[in-house]
Parts: structure tokens; sequence; C-alpha cells
């Protein structure tokens, strides 16, 4: 379970605490003759912590996007917002009255689902993130493999012109071509280290290396 320190409490929980205590003292001051009214008041005691709760772990935390989090957070607050009113309204009536606590229920269902849903679109995009970086990696070591690769047969055909032509067109490409993304570049790479003749060599360079 995620830690409340001083700071927290005082920053997030302690206005809740005080407007609980503000509403125990009216319906204690108002003498209710039933106790409908706690029904209501139980329900948006349940609903108001959890939607703190949550909106202190969305503050607090660092592994949420930025834009999920102020969508979520802003999402949290008007559940928070509907229900506060939903009681006061609750409040101010003498008799029962069913739509307050219908709305306070209903604010705490989408406060719950506002969760779950942005918890996954926050998933989604950290896969999503990763999948980039795993390629963006991938991208920068095969690139990386190729120059030197390139350097290693600029040297050994120093005299071939055709080989050298061939070499300057590959560096032209290296820095854009979706080649060197790809699991072919490997494959490739593999191939033509093994190559020893100038025209294979070539052959191969020219059909695969684009």
């Amino acid at each position: 379970m995620t830690k409340i320190s001083r700071k927290e409490f005082c920053v997030f929980f302690l206005p809740l605490l005080g407007f609980w205590a503000l509403l125990i003292s009216i319906y204690l001051g108002r003498d209710f003759e039933e106790s409908f009214k706690l029904v209501p008041t139980f329900f948006y005691f349940i609903s108001s912590g959890l939607t703190v709760f949550n909106i202190k772990n969305l503050i607090t935390g660092s592994e949420y996007d930025p834009i999920l989090k102020n969508a979520k957070t802003r999402g949290l607050l008007f559940c928070l917002l509907v229900s506060t009113l939903s009681i006061l309204v609750e409040f101010s009536f003498e008799e029962q009255n069913l739509i307050p606590t219908i709305f306070i229920i209903f604010s705490t269902i989408a406060s719950f689902f506002l969760t779950g849903l942005f918890e996954y679109s926050n998933e989604q995009l950290e896969e999503k993130f990763l999948e980039r970086s795993s390629v963006r990696n991938y991208s920068i070591e095969s690139r990386e493999l190729w120059e030197v690769y390139l350097d290693q047969i600029e040297s050994k055909f120093a005299n071939s012109t055709k080989i050298q032509n061939e070499i300057k067109r590959i560096r032209k490409i290296l820095p854009y071509s979706s080649f060197f993304r790809s699991e072919k570049s490997k494959i490739i790479m593999e191939q033509v280290e093994k190559i020893n003749n100038e025209e294979n060599l070539l052959s191969i360079l020219k059909k695969y290396v684009k």
C-alpha cells in the first residue's frame, strides 16, 4: 500500500476530513427524524476518500504520462465535485430525496471507471514507448555495425573503384534508410562478412542495401 507522508496528508486529506466533520455536525445539528441520511453520507465518505487517494497518487506519482495524468486528475476532480454538491443538496432537504444519492453513486462508479481506463491507457503508452525504444536501439546498433564493416571493406578493397563507390552510396543512405532498422540488415551483414569475391559482394550490396 502506498505510504502517505505528513505533507501529503495535510494537503490532500486534512481538507477532506474537515469537510466530513462539517457534514457530521450538520447531520447532528439538523436533528433529522430518520436515519436515511446515513446511506448517502456513507457512500460519499467512501467515494470522496477513494477519489482523493487516487488524485494524490496521480499528482505525486512519476510513472504516468503527463497528458494522461492531467486528464485523469481533471476527471476525478469533476467526480469529486459532483458527489460533494450532491451530498450538500441531500443535506438541504428534510425529507428523503433519492436524486443526490444516485448522483453520488454514479460519480463513484465514474471515478472507478476513469481510474481503470487511464491505467490501461498508461500501460499501452508504456508498451509503445518500450517498443519504439527497442527499435531505435536496434537501429543505432545496426548502423554502428555497418559503419565498422564499411571501414573494413574500404581498406580491404582499396584498389576497387566499384567497391569504393558502393561504400560511398551506402554511407549516404546509412542515416535514414529503413533497411538498417530491419532484421534483414543483420542477416545481410552475416552474409557479406563471409564474402571475399568483389563481384559477389558488389552484387549483394546493390541488391539488398537500399
